[in-house]
């Protein structure tokens, strides 16, 4: 739930000026969950399964032997 507060306050957001960005919080696995974080909303960005491909983030994934 942090790291959904930090990006609803992320400066770049707020220098935008727009303040209908939400970050909402949903069980991807529950089609009522998400009917509901969904209703109203323009555009989704599913950032749950991120990965990195650069290793920027600081995470790095190794194929297994």
């Amino acid at each position: 739930m942090e790291k959904l507060r930090e990006l609803e306050s992320s400066e770049e957001i707020m220098r935008s000026g727009n303040r209908s960005i939400k970050a909402v919080p949903a069980k991807v696995a529950e089609v009522e969950s998400l009917m509901e974080a969904f209703e109203g909303c323009r555009g989704v960005f599913h950032t749950s399964a991120f990965a990195d491909p650069a290793g920027l983030s600081g995470y790095t994934v190794r194929p297994s032997s």
